[in-house]
């Protein structure tokens, strides 16, 4: 192995403490009561096309920050929305909400009875 290997495996293992870090301080902050808020995401033309509720997920769900971050979604959501993959399409093989959302562990992203517990009423 010579040094620029071991100064990138060096790096990498940076790079994982600050992320752990970044988690336990994120679960903290939950068991204080303190939740990240809502996610919205926008379609092209500015209409709100849906609702993510961490705090709806968190305390109802008893899920814990580490079941999906990073795991399923990295937590910079800038770089996560410029994927462009975060479609219902993607979501429907088992993508990012598709993940859990696949009628076993919770409702379908494919069941259309369910459009409104995401997907806000269209003003």
């Amino acid at each position: 192995m010579d040094k620029a290997d071991e100064m990138m495996r060096m790096a990498q293992k940076q790079r994982e403490r600050s992320m752990s870090k970044e988690k336990d301080a994120f679960q903290k902050m939950v068991a204080a009561g303190y939740y990240p808020s809502d996610i919205t995401l926008t379609a092209q033309n500015g209409r709100v096309h849906a609702v993510f509720s961490h705090r709806k997920h968190l305390l109802r769900e008893h899920l814990k920050c580490t079941e999906c971050h990073p795991r399923i979604f990295i937590m910079n959501t800038s770089r996560e929305k410029k994927k462009k993959g975060f479609t219902m399409a993607n979501m429907r093989k088992g993508l990012y909400c598709g993940h859990c959302h696949n009628g076993k562990r919770a409702f379908s992203v494919a069941d259309l009875a369910m459009c409104k517990r995401c997907h806000p009423k269209q003003l």
